[in-house]
């Protein structure tokens, strides 16, 4: 599946890349320890073979991970605010292994706890650009020039990310009238950022796409932002992600 999100930062590569999982193994960004105890629930961990995995949203994954459970308060208090962490009171993420330091043992994590995708590009020029004279997420705005309104209406975000990591992320699902209302609520405050931030909306799914054969000519994109081969009159012309 395709989503949108928008990213507030100069730099969203690194922002974007400790999202999305490239291999076998999520990104590796921060250790937290396996053994966590909260107010009203500690940690807990087995082993699962990868044909009992319930993590759907990566094309990988083979040999043994490590199915982790923390207390979501804790995980808060270590991880910092930008976690994407759900509200109820345990939190769970599938890891391809753990180590010991120290006597103890530490699991390896993405930067902010779990990985939302595959695959991601940046989109520029969107066709529905209709924003009375400032400037749409997909044509390359800043925070000075950014109609706000407009682009969360047309591109319906299902992330959004700021300087320092995400203050909004519904899942595959589409957003509610009251995930739209949270929407704008979390990308208001990134307004007040220094004007010549940069605003850029990407694209991401959690599968990757697979281009079209170059001899299915007549076969549609599997999605709107990957553009696979085409046959032109004078050859053969490759289009690659936006």
């Amino acid at each position: 599946m395709h989503f949108q999100g928008l990213v507030f930062s100069d730099d969203p590569t690194p922002l974007m890349n400790s999202l999305i999982q490239t291999s076998s193994q999520p990104p590796a960004d921060t250790s937290i320890p396996l053994s966590a105890s909260g107010e009203h629930a500690r940690s807990g961990w087995h082993a699962i073979a990868s044909e009992h995995r319930q993590d759907p949203t990566t094309e990988y994954g083979f040999g043994r991970f490590v199915r982790c459970v923390w207390p979501t308060e804790w995980l808060r208090e270590q991880l910092g605010p930008y976690a994407l962490l759900p509200d109820s009171a345990l939190a769970s993420c599938e890891i391809s292994g753990v180590q010991k330091k120290g006597g103890q043992w530490w699991a390896r994590i993405p930067r902010f706890f779990t990985t939302i995708g595959v695959f991601w590009s940046m989109t520029y020029q969107s066709p529905l650009w209709q924003s009375h004279g400032l400037f749409d997420a997909a044509d390359e705005a800043a925070v000075g020039s950014l109609d706000l309104g407009f682009s969360l209406t047309a591109h319906e975000p299902n992330l959004i990310v700021g300087p320092h990591g995400p203050v909004f992320y519904e899942g595959p699902k589409k957003v509610s009238e009251e995930g739209a209302c949270r929407r704008f609520e979390a990308a208001r405050p990134l307004m007040d950022l220094p004007p010549s931030t940069r605003v850029t909306l990407v694209s991401w799914h959690d599968t990757r796409p697979q281009a079209s054969s170059p001899w299915d000519f007549d076969e549609e994109p599997p999605c709107s932002c990957v553009r696979p081969w085409r046959r032109k009159s004078y050859g053969w012309d490759e289009w690659g992600a936006p």
